[in-house]
């Protein structure tokens, strides 16, 4: 019996060697729980939930992210609650995240599908939101009627900084002809203050175009008024601009293609203050 109680006490204390090296080779996985692809049927539900190791965090890493990019390659993080569990809104169909612990990490692609029924959803509201932006479209279509609150107000909308003095017009339904006034921007310099006035005037001859039945507007005059100061000191607010476009001549300028550097040249009629610089 001595014999036999000496050899189990080596074979117990190997047993247990082995349960200890056993224990310690063993490392808690990054992460659980986390699917490569996830169906939502609800629009904007695009919300994950997964667990990670103690001391983990994760990254949501950029979609138009590369090297050449002054932004972060790293979205934003997400600290894991009390019990690891981790919980994400992606805002992309294919969203890389980053698990990261110490010096392991690992990168993984999510794929958000919807499901069929919130595809036939989708379908059926792109297809009234279409009806209803044709219905809109065909209503709102109709150009502006001539009239000065109308010119003044679509010329505001189109460039908030164009400073409109004063619109008057006579208006008919065969034969019209408005003149704008327009308080120039004061800038650094007279070059300056000069190109953004040929701007102001290039985007009310567009706005004109684009906005309303040109084609009964025999004449737009764009005047343009600017400080300036005399010999003895004094300023006033004098004309420096007075230009005249036809219809016709409206007619053949290209919105998307017209510089306005050509403004002088393309007017109908063009005077400028020699207080003006030469462009």
């Amino acid at each position: 019996m001595k014999k036999v109680k000496r050899l189990l006490v080596p074979l117990i204390s190997m047993s247990l060697l082995l349960i200890s090296l056993s224990a310690c080779g063993q490392s808690e996985p990054l992460y659980s729980g986390l699917k490569k692809e996830y169906v939502v049927n609800k629009l904007n539900d695009n919300k994950i939930k997964f667990k990670v190791s103690s001391g983990s965090k994760v990254e949501v890493l950029r979609n138009d992210w590369n090297k050449n990019s002054n932004l972060s390659e790293i979205l934003y993080e997400e600290t894991p609650n009390s019990k690891g569990i981790v919980t994400l809104s992606l805002s992309a169909n294919n969203q890389k995240i980053r698990i990261v612990n110490d010096d392991k990490s690992v990168t993984k692609t999510i794929k958000i599908k919807e499901s069929k029924k919130l595809q036939n959803e989708n379908s059926n509201n792109n297809e009234e939101n279409y009806s209803t932006a044709n219905t809109t479209e065909s209503t709102t279509s109709e150009q502006p009627s001539l009239s000065n609150d109308s010119i003044q107000s679509t010329i505001e909308s189109a460039d908030s900084g164009i400073d409109v003095e004063s619109v008057n017009g006579s208006y008919t339904d065969t034969d019209s002809t408005v003149q704008i006034v327009l308080n120039g921007r004061e800038l650094a310099s007279n070059k300056q203050a000069e190109r953004a006035m040929l701007m102001d005037i290039s985007t009310i001859w567009k706005t004109m175009k684009d906005n309303f039945d040109y084609s009964k507007i025999s004449n737009i005059a764009v005047s343009v008024k600017y400080p300036l100061k005399d010999e003895g000191g004094n300023t006033s607010s004098e004309y420096v601009i007075k230009s005249d476009i036809s219809g016709n001549k409206l007619d053949q300028l290209n919105s998307d293609g017209f510089n306005y550097k050509n403004v002088p040249n393309f007017a109908t009629n063009w005077w400028q203050s020699e207080a003006l610089p030469k462009l």
